[in-house]
């Protein structure tokens, strides 16, 4: 199709020459369309190799050399394969406001219908690439974008001296229990060296209570001392106490009686 345009273009420069032979007039008009067509040839090489640069160049070329309307519509299209749809439209409107003269030859009254076509193409899809820029803001308020949610501010530890003190508590009662015990032992040892079988001296008796008591104290202090420790490792780890935005934030809390300790938290 473009060699037929080309082509088409040349045998109408070439018939007008013909019919002003022998004029000084048409001669200069026949040098200026003899390169005109020349430059096309070319151009259109170059456009068929997709060479928009050099084929857009040439085109304007012969189209300084003679004017027509075909050559201005590939130089449009050489536009927009370039990428510059401005240039493009510019060029259209020229050759669709352009009125051609009496006894146009068919290439340029296609050329000129060809353009109005592509020029509507391209006004309706700058259209929509202006509509799809414009900013949400502008239009209207079923079309305004929904803010993000506020970030929340970051999570913050909580301070380690809760966990020092517990796991600090959970060592002097293992002492305790350890100590205890030991002197519980001991006391009990003693008054083992001082029975016959199942019965042993009266003089014992306080020796056994205070046995007992000491063994009471060091079960107590290895329990609660364990527990203790456990919390103490626990609060060291997960530090309860810091910012707010922490959902869930550690609780514990201890518990220890005669009978045992217990810990309870969550987390």
């Amino acid at each position: 199709m473009r060699r037929a345009l080309i082509g088409s273009l040349v045998l109408a420069f070439a018939a007008a020459g013909l019919d002003r032979a022998g004029i000084p007039e048409a001669r200069a008009q026949t040098a200026d369309t003899d390169r005109a067509i020349d430059a096309g040839r070319t151009a259109a090489r170059f456009y068929e190799e997709g060479k928009w640069a050099e084929a857009y160049a040439r085109f304007d070329e012969a189209d300084r050399a003679a004017h027509s309307v075909v050559f201005v519509l590939y130089m449009a299209r050489c536009q927009r394969a370039l990428g510059d749809r401005s240039a493009e439209r510019k060029l259209l409107e020229g050759i669709v406001a352009e009125t051609l003269p009496p006894g146009a030859p068919e290439p340029m009254r296609r050329a000129q219908a060809d353009a109005a076509s592509e020029l509507a193409a391209l006004r309706e899809e700058m259209a929509r690439d202006e509509a799809r820029a414009r900013p949400a803001a502008t239009a209207g308020p079923s079309a305004s974008a929904v803010p993000p949610p506020p970030e929340a501010p970051a999570a913050q530890d909580g301070p380690l001296w809760p966990g020092v003190v517990v796991l600090g508590a959970g060592v002097v009662g293992l002492g305790i229990g350890g100590v205890t015990g030991a002197m519980a032992l001991s006391e009990t040892s003693t008054i083992e060296e001082g029975c016959d079988g199942t019965h042993c001296l009266k003089s014992d008796s306080d020796r056994g209570d205070r046995a007992s008591t000491l063994a009471a104290i060091s079960t107590v202090g290895f329990i609660a001392g364990g527990a203790l420790a456990t919390a103490g490792v626990l609060l060291l780890v997960v530090r309860p106490g810091g910012g707010a935005s922490r959902s869930g934030d550690g609780q514990l809390s201890l518990s220890a009686s005669p009978r045992g300790a217990w810990l309870s938290g969550r987390f």
